[in-house]
């Protein structure tokens, strides 16, 4: 089980959709975002790297794929 930011991840989620839908699929991840969210966007994709591609980079068509699946039976817990 992996734990990670939902803010952050769903914005990844989201980016990678856009890319993908856009005919951009085939591209290497590259995190273009305000400076504040820029870092933890890039260290949520990194260890989504390290974690399901072997410290490999990804296409943002791989992210999104591998996004919709690892989403689709998430949990949030929302702390009180």
């Amino acid at each position: 089980m992996s734990v990670f930011e939902v803010i952050t991840l769903i914005k990844l989620y989201n980016t990678a959709e856009q890319k993908f839908l856009s005919g951009r699929g085939k591209d290497v991840v590259w995190i273009e975002a305000k400076k504040e969210d820029k870092q933890a966007l890039i260290q949520t994709y990194q260890d989504i790297c390290g974690i399901y591609n072997r410290g490999k980079f990804m296409s943002w068509e791989h992210l999104f794929i591998l996004l919709r699946k690892k989403m689709n039976g998430t949990v949030i817990v929302l702390p009180e």
